[in-house]
């Protein structure tokens, strides 16, 4: 989030890559979240946060990636050269481009959305003492007889 709003203001091509690296970083963190959680005993809650922020982050990248090819097909000197294509993104105003307003906003607010429960939650989960969640117990099949 702190990058985000430092972006409103200074337009650096090197903020838009930072974000664009935590973005993908937060995206392995959340898989590997889901994948950690299937078989635990988390509560219903958090297993539903960690779902919402995957949501956001396909929304997010439906996003960019769409967004990446209009300024591609409106713009066609930076195809072909990424970092062009960044430094030309992180240039567009946040108060004066709609879209870069609502795409910072939607940042912003699934930030203090998903964020900041996913941070009450684990204060919760952290006082009540238990420090790791155990795998819920599954009954183990039983082989087929053989005739």
């Amino acid at each position: 989030m702190l990058v985000v709003l430092m972006n409103t203001t200074l337009h650096l091509g090197v903020l838009t890559l930072i974000s664009t690296i935590i973005t993908l970083v937060i995206g392995v963190c959340v898989i590997v979240a889901l994948v950690k959680q299937q078989d635990s005993r988390l509560p219903k809650p958090v297993r539903l946060l960690t779902w919402a922020a995957l949501a956001y982050l396909c929304v997010s990248w439906v996003v960019g990636y769409f967004c990446g090819v209009a300024l591609m097909f409106k713009n066609p000197q930076i195809m072909g050269n990424q970092w062009k294509m960044i430094e030309f993104f992180a240039s567009f105003s946040f108060f004066e481009t709609p879209l870069v307003g609502v795409i910072h906003a939607m940042t912003i607010g699934s930030a203090i959305g998903i964020g900041l429960p996913g941070l009450l939650l684990l204060n919760q989960y952290l006082k009540s003492g238990r420090k790791r969640v155990a795998p819920a117990v599954r009954p183990k099949a039983e082989a087929p007889a053989e005739y």
